[in-house]
């Protein structure tokens, strides 16, 4: 019964309060970033998303992008979702006096899903493959995020 999904408007702005982020890899770190969503139309939906990866081996890694959606309900209150984004990965690195800062163009694409707790709370789980390489800096990975929101 498709009725007792929430209403989706075409002016929904969502933010995800918070996301947890890692690179699935032997280089494993853990993010921390922030979600800006907006509907526009019932099904379509564009995102701003930042993430922040503190310091691991010398180095640090900041991520923005900007990320399209399709929504497609499934069961109650469950959303499933291609996605696919562009951004760039900004990384830092300083150890003994050596350091460096690269920013590199990235593109990603995956899936993710979103639960409606209530009409205006919902959670978030999504994988995706990021493509970001430049030079000897590599950081094409699969990576899983969750994380919840607020529709207002």
């Amino acid at each position: 019964d498709l009725h007792s999904f929430p209403t989706r408007r075409s002016s929904d702005l969502e933010i995800v309060g918070a996301t947890f982020s890692d690179y699935l890899d032997s280089d494993s770190r853990i993010a921390i970033g922030a979600k800006f969503q907006y509907s526009f139309t019932e099904n379509m939906r564009g995102e701003f998303d930042f993430k922040l990866y503190p310091p691991k081996w010398h180095s640090t890694l900041w991520n923005p992008t900007v990320n399209f959606h399709y929504l497609f309900p499934i069961i109650d209150k469950l959303y499933v979702y291609p996605l696919a984004g562009v951004g760039v990965l900004g990384y830092s690195y300083s150890y003994s006096g050596v350091s460096d800062t690269q920013t590199i163009f990235t593109v990603k694409f995956g899936a993710g899903a979103e639960y409606y707790i209530t009409e205006k709370f919902k959670g978030i789980f999504e994988t995706y493959y990021q493509v970001a390489k430049k030079d000897n800096l590599k950081y094409s990975d699969p990576i899983i995020s969750i994380g919840a929101g607020y529709i207002f």
